[in-house]
């Protein structure tokens, strides 16, 4: 069966929780060697985990929303994550610190509106959209930035 655009919203809420969970972990940090070195790595860890699950998420994606949102870097997304898993031991700190510091932020920015816009072309389930604001998975997502 081919994935269905009308089944990636929870794909994109997920990404978008990935996203919040990296912003705690990192957010706070200055510089790629405090981020790595913090606790024996705990902050640097807890990130790669995510920036994997952000890659998983981004890989179930139906090519027909990928294709709409030709803009947003989802090969890059998931070739990070497949940098992670597989050649975990020569993931390079400082491209961590930038893509968590850098382009996350961006990746955010760029998720909103399409989650927004697909919920008002009738694509995205409301009633799924309206049970996933109580999901305790999804407590990193800012479910009024859909509203405005």
């Amino acid at each position: 069966m081919q994935p269905s655009i009308k089944n990636d919203l929870l794909y994109l809420l997920r990404m978008l929780e990935c996203c919040g969970k990296i912003n705690i972990y990192a957010g706070s940090f200055t510089n790629a060697e405090s981020f790595y070195g913090y606790k024996d790595q705990i902050a640097f860890n807890a990130c790669l985990s995510q920036l994997t699950q952000l890659g998983e998420q981004a890989k179930k994606l139906s090519d027909e929303l990928t294709e709409n949102y030709s803009h947003i870097e989802w090969h890059q997304i998931r070739g990070f994550r497949n940098r992670v898993v597989h050649e975990y031991a020569r993931v390079n700190m400082q491209l961590v610190f930038e893509t968590v510091s850098k382009s996350l932020p961006l990746l955010s920015r760029q998720l909103i509106p399409v989650i927004k816009t697909e919920i008002q072309n009738g694509n995205f389930d409301i009633i799924e959209f309206n049970i996933a604001k109580t999901s305790p998975y999804l407590l990193h997502v800012d479910f009024s930035l859909f509203e405005k």
